[in-house]
């Protein structure tokens, strides 16, 4: 049998390119970094931190290819999780403050330390999330690590609710739901080790206008009580309330914190 050499046809050409091209466009790396997150040298998922204090936060991330950027993301877990279940605990929890961080750190090479020093503000209490991604060259993401970070706070009073509308609070899944033109009887403590200076209730609308307030001058005490505190709803509003606490010691320190209801 002879075999001969026939010339390509121009089809047989342009599949033979299209081929190497698609060759070309497949991405060689696929694999996503490997990273290791330790707060104040510490390993896991949940770390008690202070206000007012600094913490040490150390990123380990390796790569098969070229490591490209760290990403640091601190918010608060208010109200959201990350659809693994780490974020917001259930129950009511006494936010105070605000303390955001968003840095992103250029890494080069297959291996790479970041460290990094994180001061809490003073006036910062409750629970936030530490968030820490990386990328590759390739564009790669490592899986991220989520972190809780339960700040404690000395320096600023402390609002605690044991009962509102007749219901712990600790035992809230969502926000509450209050009867219109009902009445919310409130009931809790206020404490301050150095003493407090004035206790502040506010209830807003959705759109802020002012619902009802309440005030009293503590004169030093280090604990005030919250009895026969009650909120008469509006017959004629139904939508969403937020409940504001401002609390004050004798030096100035504020503790601002609530919660959302809803009335229907």
């Amino acid at each position: 049998m002879n075999f001969r050499n026939y010339p390509m046809g121009p089809f047989a050409l342009w599949s033979a390119g299209f081929v190497l091209l698609l060759n070309a466009c497949v991405p060689s790396d696929r694999q996503p970094p490997i990273i290791e997150v330790t707060v104040n040298g510490n390993p896991g998922e949940e770390h008690t931190v202070a206000a007012g204090a600094s913490w040490n936060l150390v990123v380990d991330a390796t790569d098969d290819t070229g490591l490209s950027q760290v990403r640091i993301d601190i918010h608060s877990a208010e109200g959201h999780d990350h659809g693994d279940g780490t974020g917001a605990p259930t129950g009511w929890v006494a936010y105070s403050g605000t303390w955001e961080v968003l840095e992103i750190v250029d890494l080069t090479g297959t291996e790479s330390q970041t460290t990094q020093t994180f001061a809490i503000p003073f006036d910062v209490r409750g629970h936030w999330d530490l968030v820490v991604t990386v990328v590759d060259e390739a564009g790669n993401e490592a899986t991220p690590v989520v972190i809780a970070l339960d700040v404690e706070n000395d320096i600023i009073p402390e609002v605690h609710f044991s009962s509102v509308a007749g219901v712990d609070p600790a035992t809230w899944t969502g926000e509450p739901v209050w009867p219109v033109g009902s009445w919310v009887d409130l009931e809790g403590q206020i404490t301050d080790p150095s003493g407090l200076a004035s206790v502040e209730l506010h209830l807003h609308d959705a759109a802020g206008n002012l619902l009802w307030d309440w005030n009293v001058a503590v004169q030093g005490a280090t604990v005030h009580v919250l009895q026969d505190v009650s909120i008469p709803l509006p017959f004629g509003y139904q939508g969403e309330v937020m409940l504001h606490v401002t609390a004050e010691d004798v030096f100035g320190y504020v503790c601002e914190t609530g919660f959302h209801a809803e009335v229907e």
